[in-house]
């Protein structure tokens, strides 16, 4: 009875070290389809592709445009920033170099925030097939008199990827310790 035990636990101990080895390997990237692959080439450093989301333009003069909204958190859209992050509106194509940065983010600068630094592109959402967009600046500081707020900011976009709406997630929350 104690050699079946002794058995058991060996090879019980075999089959988790298996499942351990296993699961824990390194991923370095993947393809959801390896023999279709689609590769869009961003600002060296810019964190291009940190995010990405699926988005189709719907139109009634012309047919549906599928597009690729990529997130590139580090990028720099204005030289007067450092790494303010940026959005960009790629084309399902096999051409690597053919994406346009979104810059219509309406009144994004006439605040008293912080752009430099903010990652915006961090996270970027479509509701779906002619619906909004929502992309994501979570590290974007709200200056106040001598403070300095790290709200973070989100703009919804349409369809179009036209701005609508400037909202800052943590704005009116309690800023207490």
């Amino acid at each position: 009875m104690t050699t079946k035990t002794l058995f058991f636990s060996s090879s019980a101990f075999f089959s988790w070290f298996l499942l351990l080895t296993f699961f824990l390997q390194p991923t370095l990237h993947f393809n959801l389809e390896p023999r279709i692959g689609i590769i869009k080439k961003g600002n060296p450093g810019s964190y291009f592709g940190f995010s990405v989301a699926s988005h189709v333009i719907l139109s009634p003069s012309r047919s549906p445009e599928s597009v690729i909204l990529v997130g590139a958190p580090l990028d720099r859209r204005r030289p007067d920033t450092d790494e303010e992050g940026s959005l960009w509106k790629c084309s399902f194509t096999s051409s690597p170099n053919d994406c346009d940065q979104i810059n219509n983010y309406g009144g994004i600068y006439g605040d008293q925030g912080e752009s430099s630094g903010q990652w915006l592109g961090v996270a970027v959402h479509s509701q779906g097939p002619g619906k909004q967009v929502i992309v994501c600046a979570h590290r974007y500081v709200k200056k106040e008199f001598q403070h300095r707020w790290g709200n973070g900011r989100c703009f919804t976009l349409s369809q179009n990827l036209e701005h609508l709406a400037t909202w800052d997630p943590c704005e009116g929350r309690d800023k207490k310790k």
